[in-house]
Formats: C-alpha cells, structure tokens, sequence
C-alpha cells in the first residue's frame, strides 16, 4: 500500500480540547503508515499542551503570540470573510486567517485533508485541492450548530 499525504486542519493544536486530542491521536497511529501532517490555524503559546508525535508535523498557520511572526500584521484585526460568521469561533478568526488557509490550501499536495470543524470545513471546501480527499469531519452533534451554519455548511460542498 502506497504512503499517503495525510493533512488535518485543526483550529488550536496548541490548545486542549477532545478534538485535539483525539486528532493527535489519530494522526499519531496514521504515522506508522503514512506522511501526514497536523495544521493549526492558531498558535498562541511556544509548545503544546498535548504531546505531538514525532512523525507527524505541525504546522501553525498564524502565531498569536505577543512575539509572534503575526503580531504586527495589520490583517489580525480584520474581520474573517471566508470563515462563516455564524460558526461559534467566527471572532477568533481573522483576514490572516483566511489569507493563510487560502495559501496552505491552494499550494498542498495532500492526498487527503480532513477539516476538524464547521469553518474550517468550509475553508477546506473553498481552498482545497480538487485532487485531494476532502473529508468535513464533525466533532459535536449536528444541532449544536445554528440553522445559518447547518444551511452555509450544505452549500459550500463541491
């Protein structure tokens, strides 16, 4: 069986949280097999709170970090547009967010991509490569979302 380029889109790795962990968990036990790789859209401390297996990488998209490489950028404090505004993290979410979504996505060579949460499914719908494997994972009960988001999280499937 071939290796596979595994990505995951994760909203904090850095954080703690059932999603993380169950994600680090996965890719972690898809290491053995494959290549694969856990981007976090935020990063807002220096190391994270669960421990990353080696194999697999973690690449953080935007450092909220007071030193952080994003500190400065103007984009942070405008407002996400891809991002749905009626997914519950919307304000956490900035341009630069969706700036660096949209480049993370456009240039991956994954062979699969798996979206951890509404938003970031519907980045992974906008952005990711029509050859890739897209997969909108959902962690929480389907009604734990609004209508608005249920009825944009429908239309943003290709």
């Amino acid at each position: 069986m071939k290796a596979l380029k595994v990505v995951f889109l994760l909203h904090n790795a850095f954080g703690v949280g059932g999603t993380i962990r169950t994600t680090l968990n996965l890719a972690s036990a898809l290491a053995d097999r494959h290549q694969v790789t856990v981007v976090s859209l935020m990063r807002h401390r220096k190391v994270p709170r669960f421990t990353v297996d080696p194999r697999v990488r973690l690449v953080p998209l935007v450092d909220l970090r007071a030193d952080g490489a994003d500190a400065a950028d103007p984009r942070l404090a405008e407002p996400a547009r891809a991002f749905p505004s009626a997914e519950g993290r919307h304000r956490q979410y900035s341009r630069l967010h969706d700036v660096r979504a949209q480049e993370y996505l456009r240039g991956c060579d994954a062979d699969v991509i798996i979206g951890t949460r509404p938003g970031l499914n519907v980045y992974l719908a906008r952005f990711g490569p029509p050859g890739a494997l897209r997969i909108a994972q959902e962690h929480l009960r389907h009604d734990a979302h609004s209508k608005k988001l249920r009825a944009h999280a429908g239309t943003s499937a290709p």
